[in-house]
């Protein structure tokens, strides 16, 4: 299938001798958010990541960030001093949104901050450095495991899923190395964020243009636990490159993804409905069980729809809360009310869930289930 991230510029074709075209990391559930680890400098030094499609810049404290969340963090600040391959980049190589601090004077370096939607932000300087994805969570892996040139190459279609062969994954990422942050930043178990929307400085892209995968994409099997051990909780695993099939339990479904202007993955949202009460999964909902929220599709999508994997939050449109505060009472029987309800466990019990339904990909193959306009499904 094609995705719309290769719709995107196609670097030079070169030959490679890659064994394979796919690489497999593990996830690790945070506070609310997945994490994956990173391996940056020489010797590797650990760094975790949240896995963010909302932003484009990787971050993550290095040894001059004050106040940064050490006591909280899964990992040790990133030592420059400790990495022989460690570059501070100078204001003639600023990347993406870097900008310089002292145009025309020596010394100078290029800065960068972000701030995000629920209220947290970092600054930090851009640093360019050798770095892989994922192996094992508590050991870093100083070698390849495999030589080049056994005969297999990038577009082979060979999925990687041995953590031990990561460290042949390395490439040169640019990335910021903290000095600031505040918010959730301090408080979060991952130490960073790995940015992954459709920037030019994404992790994926700079992996792309790198030549360590061969397609503009990347997919995420996500699971919940209970609860998260700071050592590191298993919770699903990212791919590299596409999607790894060994992964699915049943055929994939797929919504139609667009890049939106601020160059995020955007989404269309169909319909949203209430499910009946004790209707938790999204394979039970039906025409029967539902209650179509009064609304239209142009309505919903009047701001650009994301899919962000880095925020606990999901925003919707203002025009959305009168029908939706109108059907939470009928069914419940107490008015919605954002700053908090009292209410009975017989009220409890009637909560219905809230289900989203997504514009389906039109174009689908015989292996893939269109839901553009599923017959079973609610309309």
């Amino acid at each position: 299938m094609e995705s719309y991230l290769d719709s995107l510029p196609q670097r030079p074709s070169h030959s490679s001798s890659r064994r394979t075209s796919l690489e497999v990391g593990g996830l690790y559930q945070g506070y609310g958010t997945h994490y994956v680890d990173l391996w940056v400098g020489t010797p590797p030094q650990r760094q975790t990541v949240i896995v963010d499609t909302g932003s484009g810049v990787t971050a993550f404290p290095c040894s001059a960030c004050k106040d940064c969340g050490k006591d909280y963090h899964a990992s040790p600040y990133f030592e420059e001093a400790g990495s022989s391959t460690f570059h501070k980049c100078q204001c003639n190589n600023c990347k993406d949104r870097g900008t310089c601090t002292h145009p025309n004077q020596d010394g100078g370096y290029c800065k960068i901050g972000v701030s995000y939607q629920e209220g947290s932000s970092w600054l930090a300087y851009e640093a360019r450095d050798q770095i892989y994805l994922g192996g094992p969570h508590n050991k870093s892996l100083h070698t390849k495991a495999f030589e080049a040139g056994d005969g297999k190459h990038l577009a082979s279609g060979v999925v990687d899923e041995d953590p031990n062969d990561a460290a042949d994954f390395t490439f040169p990422l640019t990335f910021g190395c903290q000095t600031r942050v505040t918010g959730l930043f301090k408080t979060q178990l991952a130490d960073g964020i790995m940015g992954m929307c459709v920037s030019k400085g994404a992790f994926w892209h700079q992996m792309f243009d790198a030549g360590i995968i061969e397609h503009q994409q990347f997919s995420l099997c996500i699971k919940k636990i209970e609860a998260s051990n700071p050592e590191g909780t298993s919770a699903g695993a990212i791919t590299m490159g596409g999607v790894d099939t060994k992964l699915h339990k049943n055929p994939m479904v797929f919504a139609d993804g667009h890049m939106t202007s601020r160059s995020m993955h955007g989404l269309t949202i169909r319909k949203v409905y209430f499910a009946k009460a004790g209707q938790y999964d999204g394979t039970e909902v039906t025409q029967d069980n539902t209650v179509k929220l009064d609304i239209t599709t142009s309505q919903l999508n009047s701001s650009p729809v994301i899919l962000d994997s880095g925020t606990t939050n999901t925003y919707f449109t203002r025009k959305i809360a009168n029908t939706f505060k109108a059907l939470f009472e009928s069914e419940v029987g107490v008015d919605y009310n954002t700053d908090g309800m009292t209410l009975t466990d017989a009220q409890v019990d009637k909560i219905p869930s809230f289900v989203v339904q997504l514009n389906g990909y039109s174009s689908s193959t015989d292996e893939v289930n269109d839901i553009s306009d599923p017959p079973t499904h609610p309309r």
